[in-house]
């Protein structure tokens, strides 16, 4: 702008055709260096768009900002042609690839190699965490994509909507609502490989475990400790209502694969018609069965650590674990007592 405005009260130019062709001249190579330069980042973000996801979004928030200012400057050329035009569509269809290519991964992550002993996050918690926290910084870029992209579509026809959008005016509404649809769908495909990978890549009391670890990561780092302080504000009720009840889901599939075999040993079996003094042998051996199975739970948490990032919530999870055994040997032992009272 400052150089235009010097040539046009400066230079003896007799008409504004020549003006603008003057002033095309030194923008000419600026122009071919921003071109060259957008191509080549383009390109490098479609080699390896899963990784350079963010630079698209970036690139196209920061341009998009400059595209009233470009388009003020280039007006004065006198011949047709937008740069920044072309190059903003060049980017904006790598951002709206991005969409359904991160649910993509997330699938295919489920029919992906796993140790059947390991109980660590997955790689694909630690990654949608990191994606999510990102989500603010470039909102700006993300919810224009998304309303590009439409509704839903990120799924390529595949899942169900939370809701239809809400009727408003408001660009930025509309765009807010588009964000928590795709970050719900986002926890919806996420938790369904999770669930996939703990059923069918780890024995039973494994998978509840990588779980247990795995599901409290995501509430805690997206709602409750999140590194992004923004963060909370996009999942929608629903997706946060489902995160809590996948959290409720994973300690309950804990509980029942590790602990229900210690009350089930203790459990009276309708079966069993001993009597006189054959039920002291029963009892013992109930006793013996509750031990060893108690050790064998013991060893298994020593080896496969749970939640052993949030000592807090293991915690609170091994006192419900207390409330839900301690309880059923109780009543054994008591039962016991007053048999042999009985005697």
């Amino acid at each position: 702008q400052t150089e235009y405005t010097l040539l046009t009260e400066l230079a003896p130019l007799s008409s504004n055709t020549l003006t603008a062709s003057t002033y095309d001249t030194p923008l000419t190579p600026l122009l071919t260096l921003f071109t060259d330069t957008l191509s080549s980042l383009t390109s490098l973000i479609k080699r390896s768009l899963h990784k350079y996801t963010f630079h698209a979004l970036s690139a196209f928030s920061a341009l998009s900002m400059s595209q009233s200012r470009w388009e003020s400057v280039l007006e004065k050329r006198g011949r047709e042609g937008n740069e920044l035009r072309d190059g903003l569509n060049a980017i904006r269809g790598v951002c709206l690839r991005s969409f359904p290519e991160l649910l993509a991964d997330l699938k295919l992550a489920a029919v992906g190699k796993g140790s059947g002993l390991s109980v660590s996050l997955a790689d694909i918690t630690i990654s949608t965490v990191r994606y999510l926290n990102r989500i603010p910084d470039v909102q700006d870029a993300v919810g224009p994509a998304l309303c590009a992209l439409g509704d839903g579509n990120w799924r390529m026809g595949d899942g169900k909507q939370v809701g239809k959008t809400a009727k408003s005016n408001s660009v930025e509404v509309k765009e807010r609502v588009l964000i928590q649809h795709f970050v719900y769908d986002v926890m919806i495909t996420l938790i369904g490989s999770l669930t996939t990978l703990s059923r069918t890549q780890r024995r039973p009391p494994f998978g509840s475990v990588f779980l247990l670890n795995n599901i409290p990561h995501l509430v805690s780092h997206l709602i409750l400790r999140p590194t992004n302080p923004n963060t909370p504000s996009l999942p929608s009720k629903p997706a946060i209502d489902f995160l809590t009840s996948s959290w409720r889901t994973a300690k309950a599939g804990h509980f029942d694969a590790n602990f229900s075999p210690l009350m089930q040993a203790l459990a009276d079996d309708p079966r069993d018609k001993t009597s006189g003094s054959g039920w002291k042998a029963a009892a013992k051996e109930k006793f013996a069965r509750f031990y060893d199975l108690l050790e064998e739970v013991g060893e298994r948490h020593r080896m496969a650590k749970a939640l052993d990032e949030d000592p807090e919530e293991r915690s609170v999870v091994g006192e419900e674990v207390v409330k839900l055994v301690v309880p059923s040997l109780q009543r054994f032992m008591q039962k016991q007592k007053e048999r042999v009272q009985q005697e």
